[in-house]
């Protein structure tokens, strides 16, 4: 756990609203091309995002903050109403083309904002990196290739890669002078390049890892895994 003083707390806390605002104002001004300036109709965002079964509760937050932020500026993007289309991932990745065409060729959004599952966004942006509009915004998914080998000018994202957050926690552990690990993750996009970035990360400071476990999506019997890993006993 960090702690941080209330001079730390107050800097994070005006960095983060600066960040915030800066994005929102660049979203809220602009006007996708196809538009003749002066247009009143409503610019539409097309949300592909959990709403049903384990990542439900994801899919709802990003979904209710970006309402309440666009809601914050005005209703408005561009000067213009703000019109939502929402569609459940699933979790599916075989069902993200489909649904990605859905709301690019069926309802003609000028944004996407979506996925939270890594495998969807690599989908989607095999997709949307074919086509000049409409802009893609990823807030959650940390789907490597996404801003790597499939990004493009029209994907964006507010989150992070799956590298990011595990190959410096990686190097951090050997930096403690921890030698060995053991990871355990869902088999999936997401708990493969965490891990492996982590792995990564921990080999440059001379760490190993003893054990790579993966269970199949979603299982959460973790129990006789965590029994594993004990036995281990890595650092």
């Amino acid at each position: 756990m960090l702690f941080m003083s209330k001079k730390n707390k107050s800097r994070r806390k005006f960095i983060s609203g600066v960040t915030a605002t800066t994005a929102l104002v660049a979203a809220s001004s602009f006007v996708p091309t196809r538009f003749s300036i002066g247009a009143t109709s409503a610019i539409k965002v097309g949300i592909l995002l959990p709403y049903s079964g384990t990542y439900a509760m994801l899919g709802n937050s990003i979904t209710n903050a970006m309402k309440m932020r666009i809601e914050q500026a005005g209703g408005r993007m561009g000067g213009r109403p703000v019109k939502y289309i929402a569609l459940d991932s699933e979790m599916s990745v075989p069902k993200a083309p489909q649904n990605t065409n859905k709301l690019i060729k069926k309802e003609k959004v000028d944004f996407v904002v979506g996925p939270v599952h890594s495998g969807i966004a690599a989908a989607m942006a095999r997709i949307m990196g074919q086509r000049k509009s409409p802009i893609m915004i990823v807030p959650n998914a940390g789907s490597n290739a996404v801003t790597g080998p499939l990004c493009a000018p029209n994907i964006f994202r507010t989150s992070f890669s799956n590298w990011q957050p595990a190959y410096p926690g990686g190097i951090l552990m050997g930096k403690e002078g921890h030698k060995s690990c053991a990871t355990i993750s869902w088999k999936y996009g997401a708990g493969i390049q965490l891990m492996a970035a982590g792995r990564d990360g921990f080999a440059t400071m001379g760490g190993k890892s003893v054990k790579d476990i993966l269970l199949p999506f979603p299982n959460v019997e973790f129990q006789a895994h965590l029994s594993e890993i004990a036995a281990l006993s890595p650092d």
